[in-house]
């Protein structure tokens, strides 16, 4: 009976399973990573275009010339925002694509592609 555990446990906390644990959380932290910046780019493209909206709004009402300025201060801000997203981006997408790259991934693709049930 105790030999059965050992080899359980052998099986759970093998190098193999490790280091595809390791790939597997890799792949996951990275695709969030890639997500998230993604998501605050729409967020800061968003925010651009209510801006611009309270702008136009501020305009047309004839807002003191105060407010309008500090609506185009913050639009600067926001817009000066996604150069740097751009980067992050494309550097998260590089890891990523490296990380998908790598041999066990594609022999994992490999293998659910070319199996059938």
């Amino acid at each position: 009976m105790k030999k059965s555990a050992y080899c359980k446990a052998s099986v759970l906390h093998s190098p193999q399973r490790s280091e595809n644990m390791s790939s597997l959380r890799a792949l996951k932290i990275k695709t969030g990573s890639l997500s998230r910046l993604i998501k605050d780019k729409t967020v800061y493209l968003n925010e651009a275009e209510e801006v611009k909206e309270k702008i136009s709004k501020l305009i047309e009402a004839k807002a003191d010339e105060w407010d309008i300025k500090k609506q185009r201060e913050i639009l600067e801000e926001t817009l000066g925002m996604l150069p740097g997203c751009d980067k992050r981006i494309a550097i998260a997408r590089q890891d990523l694509e490296n990380l998908v790259g790598t041999s066990e991934l594609e022999q994992a693709k490999s293998l659910l592609e070319n199996t059938a049930l």
